[in-house]
């Protein structure tokens, strides 16, 4: 999958042509160094347009409480306008964070594409 835009070293993303939805792959380490420029960089995006945001987590190798926060704060600020952040292809490591954190049921949970 392309993804011509890039943001940092560990955010790519590209407006998914069959659905219009803005697709983001996530990888490498999301913590306490990245989550701050993550959330920012989202929340930026997520001001574009369209509401639906997907976040595609399959390469995330790690993800801290600054990490879990930073996505649940980009969930509410696109709940707060109607939109919604969708979480794909969540590693079984950063699924057991979400879970500890008991924020999961905050997020729509996508299996990865083609799944």
């Amino acid at each position: 999958m392309a993804y011509p835009e890039q943001i940092g070293a560990i955010l790519r993303g590209r407006l998914d042509e069959s659905s219009g939805r803005r697709v983001y792959a996530l990888a490498g380490e999301v913590d306490v160094s990245v989550a701050p420029g993550l959330r920012e960089r989202l929340l930026e995006v997520a001001g574009e347009g369209p509401a639906e945001l997907v976040l595609d987590l399959s390469a995330v190798e790690f993800l801290d409480s600054s990490g879990v926060r930073a996505l649940v704060q980009v969930q509410g600020a696109l709940a707060a306008a109607g939109g919604r952040l969708v979480l794909r292809a969540i590693p079984r490591a950063a699924m057991r964070v979400l879970e500890m954190a008991a924020v999961i049921d905050r997020f729509d949970v996508e299996p990865a594409a083609g799944a």
